[in-house]
């Protein structure tokens, strides 16, 4: 998902790009790459405000995918699209203690359940801040093969196949920008204005 950044509806730009076009192309190639990165600074921010992701992982999914130039005067912000991994969100393995005899349960170091206690589904937790904490009873957790990540997943009732499960998603960092991009462009565009007046009357 790109979100744009540009000059439509920039009066200084217009102005001065009848002053001195050489001058205003370069101010607004400055401007709007600063612009650019501001918006997504801006959103990382805002999105781990409303979602309980850290702001590393936003970062890393939330990019300035293409950046003005002289011939191009549009920069991009693009988001990944697919779906997070409840763990992601602070999903984590509850146990709870076992009825069996302790020396007949070892426990299970590569899931971190200590000996003497089994699964119990997940942790209370929830994708959104300020709403209230959910506890997953039928969730249980493993590691993804290729990625290495904790993957949280659910059984229906009854179900007893290795491959009859359901991996569970919360909303990807895409839908989280566009939620709050309509919210920090007209602050990342504030900048793009002033940067640019302060841009030109330096090269002119």
């Amino acid at each position: 998902m790109a979100r744009s950044t540009n000059l439509a509806g920039l009066r200084p730009y217009a102005d001065a790009l009848r002053k001195s076009p050489e001058a205003a192309g370069k101010a607004a190639e400055i401007a709007l790459n600063k612009g650019a990165d501001v918006a997504r600074d801006l959103g990382g921010k805002q999105i781990i405000k409303e979602l309980h992701l850290e702001l590393p992982y936003v970062q890393k999914h939330l990019a300035v995918n293409k950046k003005a130039s002289r011939g191009d005067l549009l920069a991009k912000i693009s988001a990944t699209r697919r779906d997070v991994l409840l763990p992601r969100y602070g999903a984590a393995l509850r146990t709870t203690k076992a009825k069996t005899p302790k020396r007949r349960l070892k426990g299970d170091p590569y899931r971190g359940i200590p000996r003497g206690r089994k699964s119990a589904g997940s942790k209370a937790f929830a994708v959104k801040r300020g709403r209230p904490k959910k506890r997953w009873g039928n969730a249980f957790f493993f590691q993804g093969k290729s990625s290495g990540a904790w993957v949280m997943a659910t059984r229906k009732r009854g179900d007893t196949g290795r491959k009859d499960f359901t991996v569970r998603y919360g909303p990807s960092v895409y839908q989280a920008w566009k939620n709050v991009r309509n919210d920090v462009t007209p602050k990342a565009m504030d900048v793009v204005e002033r940067e640019f007046v302060k841009q030109f009357n330096r090269l002119v």
